[in-house]
């Protein structure tokens, strides 16, 4: 019944696959000197993308199931699916409505030369060459964030981007409610000695071995995906049957990689788990990228810094480093697991991590409320730090310039690591009572149930249900606190 609007839409898919290949491809293996064509090419696919969305025929083909004026849907489709493809396509449409081209295409050409020029900015440590163009994109958002429209400040337009119904007042309340909580932990474990991990120099191949290997025991398919290597690591999907990921590696700290590629690997797993007969439907991609984090957040730290993970792994992992041959399991994951407020985002344990997206939240609302300007970033970044976490960055580089999600446009993105870090200890305890035999197969590093598990109660529903109600189907309550709190009293 609805199908001339969803072979339209699936047109609109294919330009966004298109593109994904394009930026995996900038941040992988495209030379320096073709960023000013990529900017372009990029910018020519997203204006066709919003031509097309914005075009008579896909306005006509929406009319004949949505009133255009209310977003009621007709009554007459009663397929759940056919009805949370109207939905999503209707809200799709009245964003792009509210947008013009010349903005689109600006936002696509900024966005892409915006990340070479971070990438230079964080290499040479000068915040001054990145903040011209991070002010572009800034007002570009906000412009987006008062066409599109919010109820109270423009960063509830940002967070509904990235975490659909989601507002600051909700993610302010949440972080209210962290803080003590995470607080505690931190003053509960001040002082406490931690055994040190071997420094290497670790082989890059080695490590690469080990990082396929990762990825096959927690069920990726490799037939439908592919490694590679960035300096930011990343997870991109063009199709269910093609999804990439990228890692990066260091010769004296052997966790950045697998750290990074058990949290990209979980991204993948979501991704190759939407049915692929759905690609090219609003339903056929992932529901939010809280959700989405929760899924990489879960595989990075709840299972990959666990025991039972490492009872199985350690062995294998000595054949490759026999440095860690005389490590004993509990001394390894203690070693992996220590709590202390550190500058970098990405190498923060599990306690302090939600404190680094506490500083980026504010950062992100006080400049969408004009209450701090970019010229200021730096020194408004150091003293939150100190505040939140009682550490103060010793150069820009592992301060303010160490995220690359800025300058990809990705404001009001940060909030959703915290929310993926609540959602996925809820999922882990009901995967704990709903998978049989879950302590053996823990016990024994059989990964594979909890991948099925994940893929039957998640991946599979694509987009087709809200955030909330699927917290509600899989865990039988909304989103809280309770579950991550359990959680982390009891590792630490």
């Amino acid at each position: 019944m609805i199908q001339p609007l969803l072979k339209l839409y699936k047109k609109n898919s294919i330009l966004s696959s298109i593109s994904a290949v394009l930026n995996w491809d900038q941040e992988t293996y495209m030379p320096r000197g073709a960023a000013d064509f990529r900017a372009t090419q990029g910018a020519f696919l997203a204006e066709m993308a919003h031509e097309l969305v914005t075009s008579d025929r896909f306005r006509g083909c929406l009319s004949e199931h949505v009133d255009l004026a209310t977003g009621a849907i007709d009554p007459g489709i009663t397929s759940p699916v056919d009805t949370a493809n109207l939905k999503l396509a209707y809200r799709e449409w009245v964003h792009a409505n509210r947008v013009s081209k010349d903005w689109v295409v600006a936002m696509a050409e900024t966005t892409s030369k915006a990340q070479l020029i971070w990438a230079d900015a964080r290499a040479t440590n000068h915040f001054a060459s990145f903040a011209p163009i991070l002010e572009s994109l800034i007002q570009l958002t906000a412009q987006r964030a008062d066409a599109v429209g919010y109820v109270h400040e423009p960063y509830d337009a940002l967070l509904d981007d990235h975490e659909p119904g989601m507002t600051t007042q909700y993610v302010s309340q949440l972080f209210a409610h962290l803080r003590p909580i995470l607080r505690a932990i931190i003053d509960r474990t001040a002082g406490r000695s931690v055994p040190l991990l071997p420094t290497g120099p670790f082989s890059i191949d080695r490590q690469e071995r080990i990082s396929h290997d990762l990825l096959r025991r927690i069920g990726f398919d490799v037939s439908r995906g592919r490694l590679d290597r960035s300096t930011h690591p990343f997870s991109t999907s063009f199709h269910p049957t093609d999804c990439r990921i990228t890692t990066r590696f260091s010769d004296t700290d052997i966790m950045e990689n697998i750290s990074s590629t058990l949290h990209e690997g979980g991204h993948a797993l979501y991704e190759q788990g939407i049915p692929e007969a759905w690609f090219g439907q609003p339903v056929g991609t992932s529901i939010s990228l809280g959700v989405h984090e929760s899924q990489s957040r879960l595989w990075e730290n709840i299972i990959g810094k666990s025991i039972p993970f490492w009872q199985t792994y350690l062995p294998i992992l000595s054949t490759e480093f026999s440095e860690f041959a005389d490590m004993s399991t509990h001394s390894f994951v203690a070693a992996i697991n220590p709590v202390m407020p550190t500058c970098i985002r990405v190498s923060a344990d599990e306690v302090t991590y939600n404190l680094h997206i506490s500083v980026r939240f504010q950062i992100e609302q006080a400049l969408f409320s004009r209450q701090l300007a970019v010229r200021d970033l730096p020194s408004a970044w150091n003293e939150l730090m100190r505040s939140e976490l009682g550490v103060v960055p010793a150069t820009d580089r592992e301060g303010v310039l160490q995220d690359v999600h800025w300058a990809c446009g990705g404001f009001g993105y940060f909030p959703t690591y915290t929310i993926g870090n609540l959602m996925a200890a809820q999922f882990i305890e009901a995967a704990a009572h709903q998978i049989p035999r879950w302590s053996d197969h823990m016990a024994a590093g059989d990964w594979i149930p909890l991948t099925q598990w994940l893929n039957t109660a998640i991946h599979q529903k694509g987009r087709s249900v809200t955030s909330d109600e699927l917290m509600r189907q899989v865990t039988g309550r909304s989103l809280d606190v309770s579950a991550f709190e359990r959680y982390l009293n009891q590792k630490f």
